[in-house]
């Protein structure tokens, strides 16, 4: 029982993200504002270090716990 309702909390998560999202991208300004915003996290990504194999893996090891 406590599976399925979690189940159904995750559903409703989603239709909600879905329907939240189709909505801000009929904004007339969501394309212009969404590359100013790809364009501001590429350029500060040119000055921090790329992440080893060996942080990654970290990472990764601790996201997953």
């Amino acid at each position: 029982m406590k599976f399925s309702k979690s189940r159904k909390h995750i559903q409703s998560v989603r239709l909600k993200n879905a329907v939240l999202g189709a909505i801000e991208k009929q904004h007339p300004n969501y394309e212009q504002i969404m590359a100013e915003v790809l364009h501001e996290a590429l350029a500060k990504s040119l000055f921090r270090p790329a992440m080893t194999a060996d942080e990654f893996c970290e990472w990764l090891s601790s996201v997953s716990d």
